[in-house]
């Protein structure tokens, strides 16, 4: 729904991607409809619907015979580790996205966003109260003079690790020391 408000988004899928799930689960053999997933993208510049947006979100690894090598540079091994990395080209597409727009038009579409939000989310703050937290987050925002956003990204980070697996259940093991540097990298300095 969000992504339909924003006017649907543009992106970039890097490579053919095709998945099928016939909603049957394979431990009990029982069908859900829910679990139905056909995905199927054409590599190339597209502007995506929010179902497809979804789609491409769910999207872990190709179906049986349909992978290619350009494929496997993003989606290597069925990890979740690959599905985040492109969760966060997704996000970044959408906030650049979002930030291209006018001070006006942002706010009047965040504005409908909180509000399609707040059908669909608990949460503990009133929407009213949200609205007003979205006006101050609005206000710091640095633009231009004809009231564009100066829009400078959102720094990503994966905690480094790796899968291990024990008594057929899989884990992620983190690197504990180089997630150390990277806290101490990026969230801490020292003034001179």
């Amino acid at each position: 729904k969000i992504i339909d408000e924003m006017g649907g988004l543009y992106f970039h899928i890097p490579a053919d991607m095709t998945y099928y799930d016939n909603g049957v689960d394979p431990v009990t053999g029982i069908y859900d409809p829910a679990q139905e997933l056909v995905i199927e993208f054409k590599k190339g510049e597209k502007h995506l619907s929010g179902s497809e947006v979804v789609k491409l979100l769910r999207f872990r690894q190709p179906a049986p015979g349909t992978g290619s090598n350009e494929l496997s540079e993003y989606y290597s091994d069925g990890s979740d580790i690959n599905r985040i990395e492109m969760n966060k080209q997704i996000l970044n597409a959408f906030f650049d996205q979002m930030f291209e727009m006018s001070r006006r038009n942002l706010i009047s579409k965040l504005t409908n966003l909180l509000s399609i939000v707040y059908k669909d989310v608990d949460m503990y703050i009133t929407l009213s109260d949200a609205q007003n937290i979205l006006d101050m987050i609005m206000k710091s925002i640095p633009t231009d003079s004809n009231e564009n956003f100066q829009w400078q990204g959102i720094q990503w980070y994966t905690l480094p690790g790796s899968y291990e697996s024990s008594s057929s259940m899989y884990y992620y093991q983190m690197d504990i020391p180089a997630t150390s540097t990277i806290i101490n990298n990026s969230f801490y300095t020292t003034l001179d």
